[in-house]
């Protein structure tokens, strides 16, 4: 009864609580319900906003030709594939497609440039349905072109607190042995690449410059290093291969950071020579002959890379400058300009010198490569920036300039000038070879004389007997001819079919590019001459007296002579030759520079330099005699310098 009671009491409020819960959960589900009606208003657009991508695509990774990026499946469906439209950062309304296999939410974009930012959007597709398009990605930057390259270059030195990594890139070479040059090709080269005109620049260094370091500057930039890169590039050791000392290297970049240049760049590296001796001013000639009959003849710039921290440069060092500077156009001066390589990248000493000496770069630029392979040095990041600053301006500077032709500053002699140069030069050179022998004799006998003078004085008589050099002219057979080089005064070839000099590029001793491969200057075949004849050398002992020679001398004189006038006349008398000797020598060398058509130029030959030449011709020779015309002839230039000296 109790129980009833009870009941009784409590049905109303357990009526009331079910009630209430009953209500609730009614509320709750009608919320529910909502929220999920809202979700399919806000999703769901006719039958494709079902297919909508959920948020912006997330990067993933790049290199320096590609990105890779993932997205979100959407919510309300299973999207066969995917469209990802991808554009570059800088032309909004130009966007590229491509679409997935299958329903993967990621994709890789290829075959992109270097350093190039993008955005991208991605597109779910079902059946013939294509979703609406998400929302854009933030900027997606591939890695600069110096990843590339170090991917397939070489580690030559491994990085350590202080000191970055090396990698030394790949290159291959083509070697042009007749023209001396080394064509150095680092990088790829694409199709786009060879319709884009290219840049060239010509580096003339001097001593201790660090041009090495400069290029290896010039390709770290190129190629779009950056100081936070924990790398750096460097030219490979077996590059500069010793056989190649003396060629010209050219170094071709394919392959450019964009926006830091535009252009494939050359750099054409001409050798560097200690000295301006005879031997390496020959060498300059050929090897601007062979850059100017090369693919390589047109150039934007001319660079002179030296020390900036110098004072001044040997005279030697300054002649090898002008005479390189000499084979360029007048107009093309403007296009000079230097690289300082200082301590402290500020103003260069050296330019002031370099002004002084008539040598104005139209712009210079100092740079400092001393912590290029540094990675801790608390100037580094100063002298980095200062660096790219200079090299900016400097490719800013041949951006605008037009290339030029390497010709030489020269007048070449016509046709019939030069025959009457290379004429005047075989009818004096025997006459030397004369005064030669007769100086000679004259020196012999005066030597003999003041050694035999007690014995004169005493019996008023003295004899000796030398060996007499004579030098005889035999004409040859009908058809027959000798080939003669007029620079180094040699015999080139002594039985010549070839009658015509303007024919003579056909003589067996000239090579396929028309130099001679006999002489010793190794000669163009345009200096050398016929001649129907050969001179020889023939000796004989001959007995002469002290007494029988005086009085010749006396009865020219018209008097009698006593010892010590007849010695003074003889050694007036080797005077007199000598000047003769070093007039008819110096009419040969101004035919040869006619014949060069280098008179005016720091390449003209000295009368020293031709005494030289005719030196090595008899050393070669070994003709009879030959021993006393070499001691002639190095009388003869002591006399030169003597005679320069007094002039100057």
């Amino acid at each position: 009864m109790m129980g009833t009671i009870f009941e009784g009491i409590l049905d109303p409020y357990f009526t009331m609580i079910l009630e209430g819960l009953f209500h609730s959960c009614f509320i709750i589900g009608v919320v529910i319900v909502a929220v999920a009606l809202a979700c399919l208003l806000l999703y769901w657009n006719k039958s494709s906003s079902k297919l909508r991508v959920k948020g912006k695509p997330h990067f993933m990774d790049a290199t320096h030709s590609s990105f890779t990026i993932s997205w979100d499946r959407p919510i309300f469906a299973v999207p066969e594939y995917y469209i990802v439209y991808f554009r570059k950062a800088s032309t909004p309304d130009k966007w590229k497609s491509l679409k997935t296999l299958g329903g993967a939410c990621t994709i890789t974009v290829t075959h992109l440039p270097p350093n190039t930012k993008y955005r991208a959007r991605v597109c779910a597709c079902l059946r013939n349905k294509i979703g609406p398009p998400g929302e854009d990605s933030d900027e997606i930057s591939t890695r600069t072109l110096a990843f590339k390259i170090k991917q397939n270059s070489t580690l030559c030195q491994e990085g350590t607190p202080n000191i970055l990594s090396r990698y030394a890139v790949q290159w291959n070479a083509e070697n042009y042995v007749r023209l001396k040059i080394r064509k150095i090709f680092i990088g790829d080269t694409n199709e786009g690449q060879r319709l884009i005109a290219g840049k060239s620049i010509l580096l003339i260094s001097t001593p201790h410059s660090g041009k090495t370091t400069l290029i290896e500057g010039i390709m770290n930039y190129v190629l779009g290093v950056r100081f936070d890169d924990d790398f750096r590039f460097c030219l490979p050791l077996d590059i500069s291969d010793q056989d190649y000392g003396d060629w010209i290297k050219i170094y071709q970049f394919n392959e450019y950071e964009v926006g830091r240049i535009s252009f494939p760049l050359t750099i054409i590296d001409f050798p560097r020579l200690e000295s301006f001796t005879k031997e390496n001013n020959g060498m300059i000639r050929e090897l601007m002959e062979s850059l100017s009959n090369s693919d390589w003849k047109r150039i934007n710039c001319l660079c002179l890379v030296s020390k900036g921290n110098d004072f001044e440069l040997s005279p030697e060092q300054i002649k090898y400058i002008k005479s390189i500077l000499h084979y360029f156009p007048d107009h093309l001066m403007s296009k000079l300009c230097a690289f300082y390589n200082s301590d402290d990248a500020g103003d260069a000493r050296i330019e002031q010198f370099f002004r002084y000496h008539r040598i104005a770069p139209n712009s210079s630029f100092s740079v400092n490569w001393s912590a290029i392979f540094h990675s801790d040095d608390e100037y580094s990041p100063f002298l980095w920036r200062i660096n790219d600053k200079r090299l900016r301006l400097f490719f800013d500077f041949i951006t605008i300039t037009s290339p030029e032709g390497i010709r030489a500053n020269v007048q070449m002699p016509t046709p019939t000038k030069r025959e009457e140069l290379k004429s005047d030069i075989a009818n004096i050179q025997p006459e030397v070879s004369d005064d030669l022998v007769k100086l000679e004799e004259m020196k012999t006998r005066v030597k003999i004389f003041a050694k035999d003078r007690d014995i004169i004085e005493s019996s008023g008589d003295t004899s000796f007997t030398i060996e007499e050099i004579r030098q005889i002219k035999s004409d040859l057979e009908p058809g027959n001819h000798v080939t003669n080089c007029m620079q180094c005064f040699f015999t080139c070839h002594e039985d010549c079919r070839i009658p015509d000099d303007d024919d003579k590029i056909r003589c067996v001793a000239m090579s396929s590019d028309g130099y001679c491969t006999v002489c010793t200057g190794h000669c163009i075949w345009s200096v050398h001459k016929n001649t129907p004849y050969v001179y020889k050398y023939v000796s004989e002992k001959v007995t002469k007296s002290y007494k029988e020679m005086k009085a010749n001398y006396e009865q020219e004189k018209g008097r009698q002579l006593t010892y010590d006038e007849y010695l003074g006349y003889l050694n007036s008398d080797i005077e007199a030759f000598l000047q003769r000797l070093h007039d008819k020598v110096q009419r040969i060398t101004k035919c040869k520079n006619e014949l060069q058509g280098i008179s005016k130029s720091p390449l003209a030959n000295s009368v020293g330099d031709t005494i030289d030449d005719m030196i090595k011709s008899e050393t070669l020779k070994r003709e009879p005699g030959y021993e006393k015309r070499i001691a002639m002839y190095q009388e003869l230039q002591k006399y030169s310098k003597m005679f320069k000296v007094t002039r100057n």
